[in-house]
């Protein structure tokens, strides 16, 4: 299944004045930042499939969650609130849209494709379109100076990630080890889910765990690191490489991800080590060195899977792994020599997730 092609065709639209050398991530940022408060979502062909907005809004709601982050401004915040509010009123249990798969209205984003033109919510799109307004409310709770501002608002958002967490309980499934556990995606005749798609929900499960204080979520989220760990293999030079679709049972080797849909991997594998979660710094730095030496081939170049195979095709993401600049700045040196050396540059939501990241980085 083909998930990121909308957010690859938003990464490489080209604009039209080159970044200057001693431009900073945020006054590019900021130069590329056209969007508005979110009424762009309610129109053209996506309206009415709202899922196909996980590949492209999500990162944008990233980006804006991460830029505040970096400088403390809260307009960044201000648009991600605006246009995450315009995305519940297109979710499904809003539009009273049946998921035809699972025969039921739920709260979440559906879309015909990828399903035979079958209506349905995939959890993967659920995860990326709540995981940032998940880490918003967390910021909310954690930050007193923004209590005033958006308390009202963290509540309305917790209440309905909650509802969009509670329409997928029933495909949640203990096991196979006595420690792990996963999502089966009706999409998919039940099978279980591909790592990112999985992990992209367990993002929202992490920050939901936090600002609720239920236990559910954050057992979750242990269950599906450890299901995610245990099928990592370690390359001969340091770095964690693991599969696209790894098998339940083992051997659980199934070729090697690609660098795209890697990235939330990688990022899902961050967020737990930061809240002590399975993952060790250990860990975090052989994925850092899965970015650093097996991808990052030099001189701009990368390869297509974790592995470092391949000829470059999904380059423009590779922005979207500078969340490990955390882990090891190198990582944000590597993605700022790619983006500055474009010519002409790059644009779209994935480039503006870099820049969100580079800007944490002072760059």
């Amino acid at each position: 299944m083909s998930v990121h092609v909308l957010a690859l065709a938003a990464s490489v639209l080209l604009v039209q004045t080159p970044w200057g050398g001693a431009m900073t991530a945020r006054q590019v940022f900021d130069q590329m930042d056209t969007f508005g408060p979110g009424e762009d979502l309610t129109v053209g062909q996506f309206a009415e499939q709202p899922g196909e907005y996980a590949w492209g809004e999500s990162y944008l709601l990233a980006s804006y969650v991460t830029m505040y982050e970096a400088t403390g401004d809260t307009r960044y915040l201000d648009k991600s609130v605006s246009r995450f509010r315009v995305l519940l009123s297109l979710r499904d249990d809003k539009k009273g849209k049946r998921d035809e798969l699972r025969g039921r209205i739920i709260a979440a984003w559906g879309t015909e494709g990828y399903s035979n033109h079958k209506r349905t919510c995939w959890n993967v799109h659920a995860g990326m379109l709540t995981a940032p307004a998940a880490h918003f409310v967390r910021l909310v709770k954690e930050r007193r100076r923004l209590q005033r501002r958006y308390g009202a608002i963290a509540k309305e958002f917790t209440t309905a990630l909650e509802e969009t967490v509670a329409s997928f309980a029933p495909d949640w499934r203990d096991g196979p080890n006595k420690d792990e556990g996963y999502y089966v995606e009706a999409a998919l005749n039940g099978e279980h889910s591909p790592l990112n798609q999985q992990n992209a929900l367990g993002r929202t499960l992490i920050d939901l765990a936090v600002v609720t204080g239920k236990r559910d979520y954050r057992d979750k989220a242990v269950k599906l690191a450890a299901f995610f760990k245990r099928r990592l293999r370690l390359s001969a030079n340091g770095a964690y490489d693991w599969s696209y679709w790894p098998k339940l049972e083992p051997p659980y080797e199934n070729g090697s991800e690609d660098i795209s849909h890697a990235a939330i991997n990688a990022e899902y594998a961050l967020r737990c080590y930061e809240n002590h979660i399975v993952f060790t710094k250990e860990d975090m730095q052989r994925f850092a060195a899965t970015f650093l030496k097996s991808i990052y081939h030099g001189d701009g170049k990368f390869g297509d899977t974790v592995d470092g195979k391949g000829d470059g095709r999904f380059a423009s993401q590779c922005g979207r792994w500078g969340c490990l600049a955390s882990v090891n700045r190198e990582v944000a040196r590597v993605i700022h020599d790619y983006f500055w050396r474009q010519d002409p540059p790059l644009a779209g939501t994935t480039t503006m997730l870099a820049l969100a990241y580079l800007a944490q980085h002072g760059y």
